[in-house]
């Protein structure tokens, strides 16, 4: 994965980890686990397509191991579609 994804919302602490997945709509989409500096939910999936260098459809939780669990869900759910 390239440079760090920036949001202007959720400004990117870092990147815990990312998954490139397949996608009908564009070239390249990732899936990317980051922690953020907001304080009352500071984990975050977004879907991020590097070729725009955006990040969308971002889902905020208050753990990291239930944005693990959303990361992973969305990783098998691009999968299965592929």
């Amino acid at each position: 994965m390239g440079p760090v994804p920036r949001a202007a919302s959720a400004p990117v602490r870092r990147v815990i980890e990312a998954q490139q997945v397949p996608s009908p709509w564009v070239q390249e989409l990732w899936v990317v686990l980051c922690e953020t500096a907001q304080t009352l939910q500071p984990w975050v999936t977004w879907l991020w397509n590097p070729s725009t260098q955006c990040l969308s459809h971002g889902h905020y939780f208050s753990t990291r191991a239930a944005a693990r669990a959303d990361f992973s869900q969305r990783v098998a759910n691009y999968l299965k579609e592929a």
